[in-house]
């Protein structure tokens, strides 16, 4: 349920529109996203139960829509109603983040990241700004919390720091790309990141010999 619903495949389908021009592949695209509104009702459902989810969609839906913002089926009624959706996406976020004065964890990191990501790419909707800025500000305070002194994420989870490498690194480079300036303190902490991560294979070989 959860991986069919964030809606990854819209990438790959994206991907092969890109090369192919096939416009095929864009009216599946567009077909399966009116589907897909129509069955998931704005805030009703297992679809909209959790922040997270919501937002993981949302950054998919981002890079969806600029792998087909040039198909012939994206005209004036299809764009409104994609801004809409990714405008309701952000203000479901705002409104349910899984934060917790005792702790938090990889789902804030991604509600935030999901905020980041849609203020950043969608300034024309009201609310971009706020989203935008909140989003950077907590990104980079949830980097400084959830990362301990060698690189490794403090949840303890090689697939939980996998996750927290790819939000932090694809959102870094988008904020590169449009402008938005990141201390070369959190770019070092996610080369550290980077790094455990690429001697975790390693250090499963040497337990394998040592059994």
């Amino acid at each position: 349920m959860w991986e069919l619903n964030r809606c990854a495949h819209f990438i790959t389908l994206g991907r092969a529109y890109a090369i192919t021009n096939d416009d095929k592949l864009s009216d599946a695209f567009f077909r399966q996203l009116d589907s897909w509104r129509e069955q998931n009702p704005v805030a009703r459902g297992v679809n909209w139960n959790c922040a997270m989810e919501v937002a993981l969609r949302a950054m998919n839906l981002l890079g969806a829509f600029a792998l087909f913002l040039r198909a012939p089926q994206m005209d004036e009624i299809a764009l409104k109603e994609f801004l809409q959706t990714l405008d309701q996406h952000g203000a479901h976020i705002r409104r349910n983040l899984e934060f917790s004065h005792i702790a938090t964890s990889n789902h804030y990191l991604a509600d935030v990241v999901g905020l980041l990501w849609i203020g950043l790419l969608l300034p024309e909707l009201a609310a971009a700004s706020e989203w935008r800025e909140f989003g950077f500000r907590e990104m980079l305070n949830e980097m400084d919390k959830q990362l301990l002194p060698d690189g490794a994420d403090y949840e303890a989870s090689t697939g939980y720091h996998r996750l927290k490498v790819e939000l932090f690194l694809y959102s870094f480079m988008l904020c590169h790309a449009n402008g938005l300036d990141i201390d070369e303190k959190h770019w070092s902490n996610l080369r550290a990141m980077i790094e455990y991560l690429r001697r975790l294979p390693a250090a499963r070989r040497s337990r394998a010999v040592d059994r």
